[in-house]
């Protein structure tokens, strides 16, 4: 049985989703291209933070770089450690770690001028977006590079990548009954992928901002307030279909605090009132509302992402 998806696009409200739409469909070409890709995106970072800093990591050792600034020590997402030790860039990509590319942790500024060496790239003639408030970030490692590049024998996992990204696609484009269960399997295949978790529909996302969830701590949360679903405590493709199912249902209902996906990412983003009942799982005593009282130099939204990297390997390394 096929499915009625009411899409109620404000673009005026979210200018930036037609630089993401646009990004993502000219990725969709690349596919049979994606060392010319992998070589095209290393050349664009590099372009933005100076390609003499930027080379500089490639003869660095593990500890070395981890002293790095935090912009240039990202640039190594796109390098690959030989068996000499030393680094070379990528040889191929997925779509998701290339449109994670603007989308770090860094500052607007430099996201900005990364996502305008990317549309220069791909041919995009859309402007880079201005502002990024709402669009969540990949902050760690895992979350920004979707494959394990320094292990060649999982190469086959970019292929699987690739694979949900344009079964996205297709569901964007038609909810029909054969389409959603073959792209529920490609969703379970990629959450496979080493590392992956919940990173996935931070890439749908990005490549389909008016159709797909992102889910993270802040999101089950509103997730759970306002619609009628519970939030997974183990992702599946039919699980994830589900929370999409609820949230484009409840959007129109006017009690329900967003009215399309952009808004939901932006309603997430934001930090709770301070009247607002205390973050799930975090004592009332302390939890993340104190913590951005006391100064803390990172926003609402990252520091979220590190609590759920927290619960998740009940372990976080801090530099």
């Amino acid at each position: 049985m096929d499915r009625e998806r009411t899409v109620r696009k404000q673009p005026q409200d979210f200018p930036w989703t037609s630089f993401y739409e646009a990004v993502a469909r000219k990725l969709m070409e690349k596919r049979e291209h994606r060392q010319e890709l992998a070589a095209g995106l290393y050349e664009a970072v590099a372009q933005v933070h100076g390609a003499d800093n930027y080379l500089q990591i490639q003869s660095a050792t593990m500890t070395a770089a981890a002293s790095l600034p935090l912009d240039l020590h990202d640039t190594n997402i796109y390098q690959q450690t030989l068996a000499d030790g030393m680094a070379e860039p990528i040889q191929d990509i997925d779509p998701f770690t290339f449109l994670a590319a603007f989308n770090r942790h860094t500052t607007p500024e430099n996201r900005r001028k990364v996502a305008t060496e990317i549309a220069t790239l791909l041919g995009v003639d859309i402007e880079a977006p201005t502002s990024f408030e709402g669009i969540p970030r990949a902050r760690a490692h895992n979350q920004a590079r979707f494959f394990d590049y320094g292990d060649r024998e999982r190469y086959g996992e970019i292929d699987v990548l690739w694979d949900v990204f344009l079964w996205a696609d297709r569901f964007a484009s038609a909810d029909e009954s054969e389409t959603r269960r073959a792209f529920a399997e490609k969703i379970d295949a990629a959450l496979k992928v080493q590392w992956m978790g919940l990173s996935l529909t931070y890439g749908l996302f990005w490549s389909h901002p008016w159709i797909f969830p992102p889910l993270y701590l802040r999101a089950k949360q509103f997730i759970e307030s306002n619609f009628n679903v519970r939030f997974p405590s183990r992702l599946t493709g039919a699980l994830y279909l589900e929370i999409h199912d609820a949230l484009h249902q409840g959007f129109a209902n006017e009690a329900v605090p967003a009215r399309s996906m952009p808004d939901f990412a932006l309603a997430t983003f934001r930090p709770p009132p301070p009247d607002s009942a205390p973050e799930p799982d975090v004592p009332a005593s302390y939890a993340l509302q104190d913590v951005m009282q006391e100064g803390c130099f990172l926003d609402y939204a990252e520091l979220e992402q590190l609590l759920e990297i927290l619960r998740d390997k009940k372990n976080l390394i801090l530099q």
